[in-house]
């Protein structure tokens, strides 16, 4: 090698390793010292290997590669995992960290060889197929296949359409109790198929059919028909000193509670319930639930010598589009709250709630011209029966125009209210700008001479007309001396009082102090309710 291509070589070398970090003997298998890939640094275009993909047991991948060089060094982080020569391979690696796939080129077996190609590998868990399919009448969500992660869990859900319900779910080819409305596969494990199949409501509905012995009820007492795909909610009422002794559903007893609910129902119901009498030391909450509503309990006996002192929550839920109306707890009225918890019960309570329909609500949109606002502005949603006002705010100058309430003008005004509101509502305000009470003024200026001889005197006198009766009229006057190019303050009259039609002001004997022409110049300045016309006028006198 001559000392120019040792020379090259070096500088290559110098070059990889400033630029990547990555060359040496460092990531070197014995005989071999591979470099980082590079962009330049060897001749040809540079070919990522390909790895791909051939087991995945979840804890050893096994790949195949082709690396698009000579030879092949796969490493995790500095360190070699495997290599061969040749461009192509196969390697099995543990499921977890990210590896680092190198072609090369080089002499095989030995000397120094250039990168070509990098890519990365990271084997994952393996994947299982989960197939969904779903009759006419409704959606299954996700549907299709897929393809689940090891250990995912995955959750599906099932919508019936508008008259059909769900009426069977089949899990690898189990139908499920229910059936449910979702279904979850946990900690995927292998591949799996389910199946929902939707059919028409019948006219009518289901019945399900409640009864109840004595000293007790039941909400929902007799037959009540179900649309398919439905549910209930029964709640059990014992009567004071009883509680829940059994509770029947098609037939076969389960256990017993303060309620009972059927889920989508597909079929035929029955329900019963019976109550006895509190065995001695135990004390029954006793819930009474108007229509539109229920009361929820984790329990409704307790016994009063547990060892933790008893503890009755009670949850008052109205049914959508209503609210708690009255709320009473042994028979005295308190503020109707979503919940409430007898603590220590060492006797028998009851808790009673009715439930109303929510007001309903009126949407009321303000609107503003230019030059003002109104508040409140825009759309609001106003709760049946209540007052709404709006104020309107003129800018500096401006005023209200007009008041526009749902398309009819009414008398203009600082605010509007809405009373008792029942209806939807439009409220638009306009405003329009101040206008000034002007009086055509006029100013007139003269004087005594119009050319005089130096020495003598003159007198200049302004007249302003059609301003009566206002204070703070000025006029001023100013004077221009030969030569001069601007003019100078010469004095002014403030005029008072009302009831004069005019008002004068004069300069008497004014004196020229040089030969030349002097410029008189009167303006008129108002309280800015009067405007001049003209505003200002101008005389000329000739001192010789």
């Amino acid at each position: 090698m001559t000392r120019k291509t040792l020379l090259i070589a070096v500088g290559i070398m110098a070059v990889v390793g400033l630029t990547f970090g990555f060359a040496g003997t460092a990531l070197a298998y014995p005989g071999v010292s591979y470099t980082a890939a590079c962009s330049g640094c060897h001749s040809g275009a540079a070919t990522n290997p390909v790895a791909t993909l051939v087991s995945n047991n979840g804890t050893t991948a096994t790949y195949t590669v082709s690396s698009g060089g000579t030879e092949w060094a796969l490493f995790n982080g500095s360190t070699r995992v495997a290599g061969a020569a040749g461009a192509t391979g196969q390697f099995a690696v543990p499921v977890g960290p990210t590896y680092t796939l190198f072609a090369v080129n080089g002499a095989s077996g030995g000397g120094t060889a250039q990168g070509l190609g990098v890519t990365s590998v990271t084997p994952d868990a393996p994947h299982f197929a989960i197939t969904a399919t779903a009759t006419a009448g409704g959606t299954m969500s996700p549907s299709g296949s897929i393809s689940a992660t090891q250990g995912a869990n995955v959750t599906y859900t099932f919508t019936a359409a508008l008259g059909y319900h769900v009426a069977t779910v089949t899990v690898d080819g189990v139908a499920q109790a229910g059936p449910p409305s979702s279904y979850t596969f946990t900690n995927v494990q292998a591949a799996h198929s389910i199946s929902v199949a939707f059919v028409a409501n019948p006219a009518g509905g289901y019945p399900i059919t409640a009864t109840a012995g004595a000293n007790g009820t039941l909400s929902h007492l007799g037959t009540t028909q179900i649309a398919g795909g439905g549910s209930l909610v029964y709640t059990m009422e014992p009567a004071e000193g009883y509680q829940v002794a059994t509770i029947t559903v098609d037939g076969a007893a389960v256990p017993k509670a303060c309620w009972y609910t059927f889920l989508n129902v597909v079929a035929t119901h029955t329900i019963d319930v019976s109550f006895q009498p509190n065995p001695v030391g135990w004390f029954t909450v006793t819930p009474y639930a108007g229509d539109h509503g229920e009361i929820w309990m984790a329990t409704q006996t307790v016994l009063a010598s547990d060892t933790v002192p008893p503890v009755v929550a009670c949850s008052i839920t109205p049914d959508a589009g209503y609210h708690i109306a009255s709320l009473t707890v042994d028979g005295l009225l308190i503020t109707p709250t979503n919940y409430y918890i007898f603590y220590n019960v060492k006797a028998g309570h009851t808790i009673a709630a009715t439930f109303a329909k929510d007001p309903l609500h009126f949407s009321i949109a303000a609107s503003a011209g230019a030059n003002g606002i109104i508040s409140p502005s825009g759309s609001l949603s106003a709760t049946q029966g209540t007052d709404v006002m709006y104020t309107f705010t003129p800018n500096t100058g401006y005023h209200i125009d007009s008041l526009t309430v749902d398309g009819s003008a009414v008398a203009t005004a600082t605010s509007y209210t809405f009373t008792n509101v029942q209806a939807t509502h439009t409220i638009a305000v306009a405003f329009a700008q101040d206008v000034k009470n002007s009086i055509p003024t006029a100013l007139t200026i003269k004087s005594s001479a119009t050319s005089i001889k130096l020495g003598k005197a003159f007198n200049v006198s302004g007249l302003l007309n059609g301003a009566p009766g206002a204070n703070g009229l000025m006029v001023t006057l100013m004077v221009k001396k030969p030569g001069k190019s601007f003019y100078s303050y010469s004095s002014n009259r403030l005029t008072y009082g009302a009831g004069a039609a005019s008002s004068l002001w004069q300069n008497n004997n004014y004196k020229p102090t040089a030969k030349g022409v002097y410029s008189f110049y009167v303006t008129f300045a108002g309280s800015g309710l009067y405007l001049a016309a003209p505003n200002s006028a101008v005389i000329r006198v000739t001192v010789k």
